[in-house]
């Protein structure tokens, strides 16, 4: 029988999955932080023997809409997602296969997961964490007391789902409050809040990467059949982990952007090849496959600058090699030719430069050979071309899109 997503009250197994034995020690998890950053198609790919379905569950996440907000490209913020999803057969849940395979004392089992291991770590490493420490919580509807004795030292090599909420876990279709259950009450500074890209956001969901170490500071036994153990995060004496690379934290004010002083040419238009623009330093590198060195060919008439408006700002790219063209083409009256080809631009960045094409006074030619934006982004650029009244704008676009 083939999976299907679930959206009913199954969502307790995510929270609920604990490791047998929080004593192992195992190998710590590393090699993944050198592979690319990579699409979430790409990232899944390797994962098609191992995960049933898994290609259908990475095309459902990819429908859902996601704002951008915390500098997260779509596919970072859809590995997230897809991480959250439940499915049944349960043991063919993404998440269920994946924890399993962190526990795994042979290491090997992991490689096929890297890609898309970059991928979700890279997205936590851009969600911001508390300036204190946090609590968060998980339960269960057993009696996992004596596994964490008072004092002792834990490991979860798992990603560990936890809530904000206590009252979530109170629900009858968590623990609830009869029974026997054992209640986590953990104080940490790595769990990140991920309830905006969660696929059910009412479980106010905040995620503990794997590897992660703790201390048992108290076990309690109260009524009822309750038992509720309160942790706290440690750094353990060496890395269990390796970090991915430090992202460049996300501006929560953006900055107006500065003028780009582009070179002015002689009377007669002429192209040329400018020397590399110098990468905004508080922008993050956000598209999944980063833009090689940028070469753009403009072509500048003789006129001096003008002072660029003051009632729009240039629309917003969450690539920031794209964003200087954008830039550009706002701020730079003299801009008449743009050549962006072989730039890897998909159809995020055709969008973002479809924005700019409405407000552009100047350009009379955007070059985007051999990219990848694909029919949705030539029908953002045919769509702004019908908006720009202002000037006639020859773009010439890839052969790889079918309408």
């Amino acid at each position: 029988m083939a999976a299907k997503f679930t959206n009913e009250s199954q969502h307790i197994f995510r929270f609920s999955d604990f490791p047998s034995d929080p004593t192992l020690m195992l190998p710590p998890i590393q090699g993944y932080e050198g592979k690319p950053l990579v699409s979430l198609e790409e990232a899944i790919f390797p994962l098609i023997p191992f995960v049933p379905e898994v290609e259908r569950m990475a095309s459902r996440v990819k429908q859902k809409h996601f704002d951008g907000e915390h500098g997260l490209t779509d596919d970072e913020a859809a590995s997230i997602t897809l991480y959250t999803m439940e499915w049944k057969p349960r043991q063919n849940s993404f998440y269920l296969i994946l924890n399993n395979t962190l526990q795994e004392a042979n290491r090997n089992l992991l490689e096929p997961w890297f890609l898309y291991l970059r991928l979700i770590m890279t997205s936590l490493a851009k969600l911001p964490s508390d300036s204190n420490r946090r609590i968060v919580y998980r339960g269960v509807t057993l009696d996992l007391s004596a596994q964490y004795p008072k004092g002792s030292i834990v490991t979860w090599w798992s990603f560990s789902s936890c809530t904000t909420s206590i009252d979530v876990l109170r629900n009858e279709q968590f623990v609830g409050q009869s029974g026997t259950r054992t209640l986590f009450s953990i104080n940490c500074s790595s769990a990140k809040n991920i309830q905006r890209y969660s696929f059910s956001p009412v479980e106010k969901e905040a995620l503990l990467p794997p590897a992660r170490q703790f201390q048992v500071t108290d076990s309690l036994n109260s009524s009822n059949g309750l038992h509720i153990i309160q942790l706290k995060e440690i750094e353990p004496e060496f890395p269990l982990i390796n970090p991915v690379p430090q992202p460049i934290p996300h501006p929560t004010t953006p900055s107006m952007p500065r003028l780009l002083r582009l070179p002015i040419l002689s009377t007669t238009p002429s192209m040329l090849r400018p020397p590399r623009l110098p990468n905004p330093p508080t922008t993050p590198v956000l598209s999944s496959k980063p833009l090689p060195n940028p070469l753009a060919t403009l072509t500048l008439s003789s006129e001096p600058f003008s002072d660029p408006p003051t009632s729009l700002q240039p629309p917003k790219s969450n690539d920031p090699d794209l964003q200087k063209y954008i830039d550009a083409m706002y701020l730079d009256q003299t801009l008449t030719t743009l050549n962006l080809e072989h730039n890897e631009i998909g159809a995020k960045g055709a969008q973002d430069l479809a924005n700019a094409l409405q407000i552009n006074k100047t350009l009379t030619t955007l070059n985007l050979g051999w990219n990848k934006i694909g029919d949705q982004g030539a029908r953002n650029l045919a769509n702004a071309l019908q908006v720009n009244k202002v000037t006639t704008i020859l773009v010439l676009l890839p052969l790889n899109f079918t309408s």
